[in-house]
């Protein structure tokens, strides 16, 4: 026998205007923030975020508060019709990620990679609507 759970999928979409985000790299939790999601003009799936990794994660990652508001990471998230997520960075060390999207939690979950740090590793950050 099997047993089978199926969740009620069918949450309308609606994106809030402020996200909470938790940020987890290098085996830790970085410092969270709150991110504003910004419409692109003529879409209906891409905002832009100023901070998308916040802007104590690089002095959090290097351990030296000199960096404190330094690469805050911005771009444009691109929420397709599937529910996958493609982040933009605006910068050439802000690589981008890739995620998804969960309309019932109104929820991003997204890795993000990066050029930044010498060290090859990805940044995880959830965004919960707030």
């Amino acid at each position: 026998s099997s047993v089978f759970t199926i969740t009620d999928n069918d949450c309308p979409t609606e994106i809030s205007e402020k996200y909470g985000v938790e940020v987890f790299a290098l085996g830790g939790e970085a410092p969270s923030h709150t991110v504003e999601l910004i419409p692109v003009d003529g879409s209906d799936n891409q905002w832009t975020v100023v901070s998308s990794w916040g802007p104590e994660f690089v002095a959090w990652a290097t351990g030296d508060p000199g960096f404190s508001g330094s690469f805050p990471y911005s771009g444009t998230i691109v929420l397709n019709d599937d529910f996958t997520v493609d982040f933009i960075g605006d910068d050439a060390w802000a690589t981008g990620g890739t995620g998804t999207y969960s309309a019932c939690d109104d929820q991003f979950s997204i890795t993000l990679t990066q050029a930044l740090f010498s060290g090859d590793f990805t940044v995880d950050i959830v965004m919960t609507g707030q």
